[in-house]
């Protein structure tokens, strides 16, 4: 289940700065993983689940105080998590925002699944764990609360200490920790993990909203929106993972690494597929780029950043090659 995961590297650098991780020990914080030190701190990659699960893993075995998760999530603020963030933040109302979240949150974590309910005057936000409840499941889960409550408070425009958290897991030696970072009422050994707040803060507003920026945000969210339905194919599983990465220039090698094959396995087994690594992605490039163009407010050079251009006439000379006019006649 776990071998499509996908996760930005963003958050295990992050993780390295956490623990104080520096040049000499960053080969133990990569142990066992397929990364080298050059990789990890120059690119931007997105790594897959075994490397993550091992970064994780590691960064666990280093660390020398407990409660990993509690002390990381609080470095995974709103703006984070991408797109998603972004359009959290821009959008008017709590209410809106944790739409947003409720929508997109697949694309960014996982590992998890993210639903609500209402019970009586509560919002409820429900977190469940989609991979192994081990060590490095619980710091995810902790990670994952921290943030969220943290995000929640943001949000609002002030610390909210009635809202409660309701964790599936035992309460730790470390609960003092916990607690203190998210200050407000917490709840163990419960059948789920979950937030649960007054349906009154859902029409708080949201002190950075901008429209303009919530709509483009949104979009860059559908862009990177994925089918749940599970590839057959070495071709869908190559368009599937170009569509959760949308303005990286993935090449051929790394998405062979993201996909556990090699590059002369992904290569052999696309030939037999009658089709080329490129071509695969120009097609999805085509339509991101179509689908932004679609859109009369967003500027080119915006565009073409988001497409991972590193200025607009790579964009236009690529997009004239694809359809033999360039962005500005086609907008026409």
């Amino acid at each position: 289940m776990t071998l499509n995961i996908v996760i930005s590297i963003d958050y295990s650098r992050v993780l390295a700065n956490t623990i104080g991780i520096h040049e000499e020990t960053l080969p133990t914080f990569l142990y066992g993983t397929s990364l080298s030190p050059t990789r990890f701190l120059e690119s931007e990659d997105y790594i897959n689940w075994e490397d993550q699960h091992q970064i994780i893993q590691n960064a666990i075995d280093l660390f020398d105080q407990e409660g990993l998760g509690v002390i990381a999530g609080r470095y995974y603020p709103l703006a984070s998590h991408g797109a998603m963030g972004n359009a959290a933040m821009s959008s008017p109302t709590v209410k809106e925002a944790l739409d947003i979240f409720l929508k997109y949150y697949g694309m960014r974590a996982q590992f998890t699944k993210l639903t609500s309910e209402i019970s009586g005057n509560s919002f409820r936000m429900i977190q469940t764990l989609l991979v192994e409840n081990d060590a490095v499941g619980q710091f995810l889960i902790e990670a994952l609360i921290v943030s969220t409550k943290l995000s929640f408070d943001f949000l609002s425009g002030r610390q909210q200490n009635d809202v409660e958290v309701y964790c599936s897991f035992d309460k730790p030696r470390y609960s003092e920790l916990f607690e203190s970072t998210v200050q407000c009422p917490v709840y163990y050994n419960q059948p789920q993990t979950l937030f649960s707040f007054p349906c009154t803060y859902l029409d708080m507003p949201v002190a950075t909203r901008n429209e303009a920026i919530r709509q483009f945000s949104e979009q860059q969210c559908e862009s990177l929106s994925r089918s749940i339905q599970q590839p057959s194919t070495f071709s869908e599983r190559i368009s599937e993972l170009l569509r959760q990465l949308p303005g990286r220039q993935l090449t051929q090698a790394q998405a062979a690494q993201l996909l556990n094959v090699s590059p002369r396995t992904l290569l052999r087994r696309l030939k037999e597929e009658n089709t080329r690594y490129q071509s695969l992605h120009d097609a999805e490039q085509k339509k991101l780029a179509l689908h932004y163009l679609e859109q009369p407010n967003i500027t080119l050079e915006l565009i073409a950043d988001s497409m991972g251009y590193h200025d607009p006439s790579s964009f236009r000379r690529a997009f004239k090659r694809w359809f033999g006019v360039s962005p500005s006649e086609y907008r026409l």
